[in-house]
């Protein structure tokens, strides 16, 4: 019998994670991104409430929390150790309600006017990332939007193409960390992520031409998207924020 492999360390211990992030600065961009879209689309409105698909440890959920002129924000999880993490980093927010349950199929109360998910995307099953975008629709109001961080790999015909495609990502992330200084345990972390791309344990990165399809099956509409890194609007690989619009 095939041995199944393992989840990588750093999805499994909460403040492995959290020390691995802060060696990547892209991360703290995307999250600054995605604060001034939230930003720019509640200043013309009154109160919003914000649903949250993958809250980790509750890095961006605390960011998210001390905006004015979010009335709630609910965060979904399905890890439990990150769970933990984040219920103690936001015991302080009064309007914050995490939830360990799976956000594909996670069903709110009432629809929301904003959904944000960051680096999670990449970690939904191939074959359950329409459906975690489908939940997305479901659980925004009519011209809601979603906000999505995330990391693309470049487009692929076959599976050959596709791991070629997933080394050429990691090749260059990884020259990024170490050009960044980035810590041993960091980049021993992305040699994790490489390994369980190629097996399929927690790390499904897509490109953006299979996103793009998947959102015609949706009713989301792409109104923006930002390259963080690399910082070239026609590279199709890399980290970018997606604001989408439920049509």
């Amino acid at each position: 019998m095939a041995r199944i492999p393992s989840k990588p360390l750093y999805m499994k211990k909460a403040d492995l994670y959290d020390r691995i992030l802060s060696d990547f600065p892209y991360v703290e961009k995307t999250f600054d991104k995605i604060l001034l879209a939230l930003k720019d689309y509640i200043g013309s409105k009154g109160e919003v409430e914000i649903l949250e698909f993958g809250f980790g440890t509750g890095l961006l959920t605390e960011k998210i929390a001390k905006l004015e002129k979010v009335s709630y924000l609910t965060g979904i999880d399905p890890s439990g150790d990150f769970y933990s993490c984040a219920r103690k980093r936001l015991k302080r927010y009064k309007k914050v309600r995490l939830i360990k349950k799976d956000a594909i199929s996670y069903k709110h109360p009432h629809p929301v006017d904003i959904i944000v998910t960051s680096f999670t995307y990449h970690h939904i099953p191939d074959a359950k990332k329409l459906t975690f975008l489908k939940s997305a629709v479901e659980n925004l109001k009519a011209e809601g939007i979603l906000i999505l961080g995330d990391e693309f790999i470049s487009s692929f015909r076959n599976k050959k193409e596709k791991i070629k495609s997933i080394k050429k990502f990691y090749s260059l992330f990884m020259f990024y960390l170490k050009t960044h200084g980035a810590r041993k345990e960091t980049l021993d972390a992305f040699q994790n992520s490489l390994k369980g791309s190629l097996q399929g344990v927690e790390e499904f990165k897509t490109s953006l031409k299979i996103f793009k399809k998947q959102l015609t099956l949706t009713g989301l509409k792409i109104i923006e998207m930002i390259p963080i890194y690399p910082r070239r609007k026609s590279e199709e690989m890399g980290c970018k924020v997606i604001i989408l619009l439920k049509t």
